[in-house]
């Protein structure tokens, strides 16, 4: 009995005496930012840092920086915690504004953890980093001329035309429609027919294997969860312990569907002028980049390195086209079409300037057109401000960097967060944010408004990034 006292009494001590020091541990790992001259105004929790409520699930990851960026008022820039993961939070609009310009060499890297040797899906152009970015977006800028985006536009409206009888036919019958459904299924068509050249008929079947698998794309699971955690918690055990990002069956379907259509077009010599003839003719070795887009530098310090434009590597490119442009797509509709229901008078109002143009062109749509449709441009503006498709921006620094008229640096390899949702809704620069305002993006309002207050595509925001989805 003694004995056994003796050792309850040992395992306590050594209890205490772990858990103590992993305490003060965590309280060491707190001080990085103060240790560093930077600012934390808001007190880190012992555990999640400031990650308690998005973690918990009581909140969303725009809400959840909103709340770091309005409680740091006064601060141009302030340090926070991912559990324990150090990053910085930028508020200053000129220091964002330097980050994707005249310092983008600094912050080239988005910082995201992909394994492009597990899952060829992810070596696209917005995880690659470096030589290989710099390469690979060089050749993929011919993609998104005005001249290629203006032969889209008969495709797009034949997939609207065909969203408008599903529409009619639902009301013939009195069958309600779930409109964020529906928007998804028209952005899969859409994304599908301009890019890869193949009909995937979402609209007239919901079930069709394409939307599936566009659906379990952007559904929670297990693993997704599991892959988040390990990006806050322990971002090396990713690729240690081989977590995915894609279902492999889903990475295996999309990747088996890119190399048929590839393997069809070359067997038959068909050209279509779209995104994946543009991806075939980079991998038969056509440079079709200018010659002054080729002297982009990302780094002094980067060195070329072997990168071929191999099948894995067009297939990636097809798929972050296709989550890029489907993801951005229906969510900015399905938010448009809820302010227009919400808003009836501006819903009356883009209607009319839509019917007056059209009939003052026989009712035909063109890229030029549409151009013509200044109110309707300001509603999807507005749309986009209030809810942006991508709610924050991480950058990671590839060397040091000097906040300007401060004696604080920023050490390489250390993330910085632009929280685009939390400035889009800053009355600062937006008056009664809450609101849906389509008149905020008149000519002289945006002239008036400082430009980086305005960041609706962050995610492929650069000077030297095109977005794929605009």
């Amino acid at each position: 009995m003694v004995l056994f006292d003796c050792l309850l009494l040992n395992l306590i001590a050594y209890a205490v005496i772990i858990s103590t020091s992993f305490y003060f541990y965590l309280k060491y790992r707190y001080t990085f930012w103060q240790r560093q001259g930077c600012p934390v105004p808001i007190k880190p929790h012992i555990v999640y840092g400031h990650t308690k409520e998005v973690t918990k699930m009581k909140t969303w990851v725009g809400e959840h920086y909103a709340s770091i960026y309005f409680n740091t008022n006064g601060y141009k820039f302030a340090g926070f915690y991912q559990f324990q993961k150090p990053k910085l939070m930028l508020r200053d609009l000129n220091i964002i504004k330097d980050v994707f310009t005249k310092e983008f060499s600094t912050f080239p890297n988005r910082g995201i953890v992909f394994d492009d040797k597990l899952e060829p899906l992810t070596g696209n152009l917005l995880t690659l980093e470096g030589y290989k970015w710099k390469v690979l977006r060089n050749k993929l800028t011919p993609a998104f001329t005005i001249g290629k985006i203006k032969n889209m536009i008969d495709l797009i409206d034949g997939r609207a035309q065909e969203m408008v009888r599903v529409l009619e036919a639902s009301a013939v019958i009195g069958e309600k429609v779930e409109f964020k459904e529906l928007l998804a299924r028209f952005s899969t068509d859409v994304i599908s027919i301009v890019a890869f050249g193949f009909e995937t008929n979402s609209l007239a079947n919901p079930d069709a294997e394409f939307r599936k698998v566009g659906r379990m794309l952007f559904s929670t699971s297990i693993e997704s969860i599991i892959r988040n955690a390990l990006n806050a918690l322990a971002p090396s055990l990713i690729g240690l312990l081989k977590v995915r990002s894609i279902k492999k069956e889903y990475a295996d379907f999309f990747y088996n569907v890119v190399n048929d259509t590839v393997r069809y077009r070359e067997d038959n010599g068909i050209q279509r002028n779209d995104f994946l003839d543009l991806l075939l003719k980079i991998k038969r070795g056509q440079n079709l980049a200018s010659e002054e887009e080729s002297k982009l530098v990302i780094n002094e310090n980067d060195e070329k390195e072997d990168f071929k434009f191999t099948m894995d590597v067009l297939a990636a490119q097809c798929f972050v086209w296709f989550i890029g442009g489907y993801e951005t797509s229906s969510i900015t509709l399905t938010f448009t079409f809820f302010e227009l229901a919400q808003n009836p008078e501006v819903q009356m109002r883009a209607q009319d300037e839509i019917d007056s143009i059209l009939m003052k062109h026989n009712g035909k749509l063109t890229y030029e057109i549409l151009q013509e449709m200044t109110y309707l441009d300001m509603i999807v503006s507005e749309a986009l401000r209030k809810y942006p498709p991508v709610p924050n921006l991480t950058r990671k620094t590839v060397k040091p960097y000097k906040f300007p008229n401060s004696d604080f640096t920023l050490n390489k390899g250390l993330q910085v967060v632009i929280p685009v949702y939390a400035i889009h809704n800053d009355p600062k620069y937006w008056p009664e944010p809450e609101k849906f305002i389509p008149e905020r993006f008149t000519e002289d309002e945006k002239h008036n408004r400082p430009q980086y207050a305005y960041l609706p595509l962050a995610l492929v925001l650069d000077y030297a990034l095109v977005c794929v989805s605009e």
